[in-house]
């Protein structure tokens, strides 16, 4: 019995690497374009173009344009407008008979990264004492030197209130009155 040569031994390995190889290059292609297709901006100026759709409110009680800043660690918050109304169309959920969205612009003026826990911090002070906190975030809690951003709260109202009586609490006593 003869036994197969170095040349006949070699052969199928040799197609096995050249084939792993293959594979690897597609999976990897793959992996990038999946990766590649779901960066910011990638594809931009195609038709395919997500956009953001506008918010609506049902029902609106108010608005009330207030552009009034605190500082808050190093970032100014300013509070544009605030708006009240018995829900709005991107919040499928809304306990109470009304929502306040409490729009806000932040600057980081500082150095360095600054956190902010705005479901522990930020508070809705309403005329009769009564003290609310957010129940929707859409602003990130990290904010980066020199970086803008832009985002509401929400808070739940069980009634009608004046915009112009409310204010916004961050932690215990930097405060944004609405009116007067």
């Amino acid at each position: 019995m003869s036994q197969p040569s170095p040349e006949d031994v070699s052969r199928p390995r040799g197609i096995g690497r050249t084939l792993a190889i293959v594979l690897a290059l597609m999976f990897g292609f793959l992996a990038l374009f999946i990766a590649y297709s779901h960066l910011p901006g990638a594809g931009a100026g195609t038709a395919s173009d997500l956009v953001t759709p506008t918010t609506v409110p049902a029902r609106p009680v108010g608005t009330l344009t207030v552009n009034r800043s605190i500082d808050f660690s190093s970032v100014r918050i300013t509070v544009t407008r605030v708006q009240e109304a018995a829900a709005f169309s991107d919040d499928s959920k809304h306990p109470t008979p009304y929502t306040v969205r409490v729009y806000l612009h932040l600057v980081n003026n500082g150095q360095a990264a600054v956190g902010i826990d705005y479901n522990s911090l930020a508070r809705l002070l309403l005329p009769d004492g009564v003290v609310v906190m957010p129940q929707l975030v859409t602003i990130p809690p990290q904010v980066l030197p020199n970086e803008r951003q832009d985002g509401y709260l929400d808070f739940p109202v069980a009634t009608q209130v004046a915009l112009s009586s409310l204010a916004l609490r961050f932690g215990s006593g930097t405060m944004v009155a609405f009116g007067g």
